[in-house]
């Protein structure tokens, strides 16, 4: 046992290592790896519905080959149209998709110069652990007050409390831990995102065409402690509210499904997917309201407004550079778990060689990959409100100077002076806004 706790120690740094090489990559990288993922999700799209009509134009004996054949088909189908609406989106939006990579290639600067964002996400995580904690121990403090039953059988210490006996006012004081539990993690989660947009504003107008800027960490804490603290705390209770909501149509829809017909059992699918697209919507514009907000430092409302706004002036960019942001966090955690997972057991099996003492690696590695995962989310967790930071900044930035960005790093404007935009591209720089 120690010398596996050895070697998820060596796996935290290794893990740390491996995650600035990706990221470094990522910096440097960036087209190679959007166009890559790009080709992956066109070959899922087009090699899965080929498969799918293959397979639907076999005859298997024995099978219910029109139910079977049918449902094949029609999936294939459904993927093949989605590949040509892609490559048309893509097609009529190259310039944005260009833009956005751009984009991502200055958020992954300027997490390659701001490492002390991990000390953050480290502190919240170490923070939301104990307060976890602590609130398992008020849970068990409460459920200490209801009365327990005697056991049913003669010698058996195993007691059971009576749910029906349970006071109204333990039932409240269970909804108020759950509900506070749930507000408190939302918003210690939104400090984090909202100190990684805040320097990553700072990082964006502190920098030009000519060198690269810095990121005041330190102004992004006190901005999340004082001037907007309220509309964090205000963001958060609206995203748990929603997610209540979401809990208690669920609920009722799973109950409809089990005992409802088949009316009852659409409606509630129906509403199941009403309240997950409603909180998607949500989450998405209380992100923009904070990513504008660590620009203008307004109130939660009007940035949300304003965020709004600028998302649907440049529609193309903010849906390119945040879907590739996310491929790039997913490419980015699977990639560090498995690289870290295998130096793991290299480390336990050649190095310190206790793998050879136990009866089965297989619980060390599910260990050493549960390690390299939480390494991997903390560094590259980021990430994506980093992007949409960036693209808030470059959207204000554009409209402050008549379509021609004047901030952002060096390698950022060498990447849009390159874009050819055509007839509609400016002599000097190639680059105007297209809203």
């Amino acid at each position: 046992m120690t010398s596996t706790w050895k070697t998820c120690i060596v796996l935290i740094f290794t893990g740390l290592i491996i995650s600035f090489l990706f990221m470094w990559l990522m910096s440097q990288c960036a087209r190679c790896l959007a166009l890559t993922g790009v080709a992956i999700m066109l070959l899922c799209f087009f090699g899965g519905g080929g498969a799918c009509v293959f397979m639907g134009l076999q005859t298997v004996p024995g099978a219910s080959n029109d139910t079977r054949n049918m449902a094949l088909l029609v999936t294939g189908c459904v993927l093949l149209f989605f590949g040509l609406c892609t490559i048309c989106c893509i097609w009529c939006n190259r310039t944005s998709l260009e833009t956005a990579i751009a984009i991502i290639d200055a958020s992954a600067d300027f997490m390659i110069d701001t490492k002390r964002l991990i000390i953050v996400s480290v502190f919240y995580f170490l923070l939301t652990m104990l307060i976890f904690f602590l609130w398992l121990f008020s849970v068990a403090s409460v459920f200490s007050l209801v009365d327990f039953e005697p056991p049913e059988e003669t010698g058996s210490q195993i007691k059971r409390f009576n749910k029906d006996g349970v006071p109204s006012s333990v039932w409240g004081m269970f909804g108020f831990l759950a509900f506070g539990m749930l507000w408190v993690g939302q918003f210690i989660g939104h400090k984090t995102k909202y100190i990684t947009m805040v320097s990553a504003s700072t990082y964006y107008f502190t920098s030009s065409e000519d060198a690269a800027g810095s990121a005041s960490v330190s102004t992004a804490f006190s901005f999340a402690y004082t001037k907007n603290a309220g509309s964090l705390a205000f963001g958060s209770l609206i995203l748990t509210l929603v997610s209540i909501l979401r809990f208690v149509v669920e609920s009722a829809a799973n109950a409809a499904r089990e005992d409802g017909d088949g009316v009852a059992k659409l409606i509630a699918c129906i509403a199941s997917c009403l309240m997950a697209c409603f909180e998607s919507i949500i989450e998405h514009l209380t992100k923009l309201a904070y990513a504008y907000m660590a620009v203008s430092g307004d109130s939660f409302c009007d940035s949300a407004w304003n965020g709004f706004i600028l998302n649907l002036k440049h529609l193309a960019k903010f849906c390119f550079a945040l879907q590739i942001a996310s491929l790039f966090v997913l490419m980015g955690i699977v990639t560090i778990t498995c690289c870290n997972t295998f130096l793991g057991y290299l480390v336990a099996q050649y190095m310190i060689k206790d793998a050879a003492d136990a009866s089965s690696i297989v619980p060390s590695l599910v260990v050493f990959m549960f390690i390299s995962f939480i390494v991997a989310v903390v560094v590259l967790g980021q990430f994506d409100e980093a992007v949409l930071a960036t693209l808030i900044c470059f959207a204000v930035d554009l409209d402050l100077h008549g379509g021609q960005p004047k901030f952002g790093p060096p390698s950022y404007h060498h990447k849009l002076n390159a874009i050819d935009f055509g007839e509609f591209g400016d002599e000097k720089t190639g680059f105007v806004d297209e809203a």
